[in-house]
């Protein structure tokens, strides 16, 4: 076979696999985006919205290879996500944000209760939810559980639902829950800490 011919043939080849990338990339976030607006009927979303489901195991090692991305916990039979989801949507749809990750944590935290004067586990978490808390130690707040005489004890970490969280080339930066004065607020500077200027320096160009 001529070496010309050998490059167009391999330059074909090529090109098919990158359109099978692409349509496969499509295919999955469709997928993922009708999965979505079903899991959570709820809601006012259309199928082409920007959730893709992964897992804790997969967001771990997502950060692990410094990838810079927008990460969505909770679940959708939950009072909290009913109330602050649709802000969080509104703050992601206004910025323009196509894509961001979905862990649903329903079933892989670790469950305490009061158990005399002390806090027990009752359901450990998996390994995958652990790896994230050990990442997130430095910006989750204390979870701390109230009995009822209106006791406090604080039960060390959890991921609260619904939590966002950016994280740009493999650093933890920013999370909120979006429980404050101002919802949309709290959602929007999280988006905005993982767009890549916001990592750049005063005096440098991005």
């Amino acid at each position: 076979m001529k070496r010309k011919e050998f490059m167009i043939i391999t330059g074909i080849i090529i090109c098919l696999l990158i359109g099978l990338l692409i349509w496969l990339f499509l295919t999955n976030n469709e997928t993922d985006g009708k999965k979505f607006k079903e899991e959570y009927s709820y809601l006012n979303i259309d199928n082409n919205n920007p959730f893709i489901y992964k897992s804790a195991n997969d967001i771990v090692e997502m950060i692990n290879n410094k990838e810079t991305f927008l990460v969505y916990f909770g679940y959708a039979n939950n009072d909290k996500v009913k109330e602050l989801l649709p802000i969080m949507i509104k703050a992601i749809q206004d910025e323009k944000i196509e894509t961001v990750y979905y862990v649903d944590i329903e079933n892989i935290r670790n469950v305490m209760e009061f158990s005399g004067n002390s806090v027990e586990t009752v359901k450990m978490g998996t390994a995958g939810y652990y790896d994230l808390l050990k990442i997130l130690d430095k910006l989750l707040p204390d979870y701390v559980l109230t009995d009822n005489k209106g006791k406090k004890i604080e039960a060390g970490k959890i991921i609260n639902a619904p939590t966002l969280l950016a994280v740009s080339s493999g650093d933890a930066v920013k999370l909120s829950s979006g429980e404050g004065e101002d919802t949309y607020s709290l959602f929007k500077e999280v988006i905005d800490a993982a767009k890549p200027n916001k990592m750049c320096d005063e005096d440098t160009a991005c």
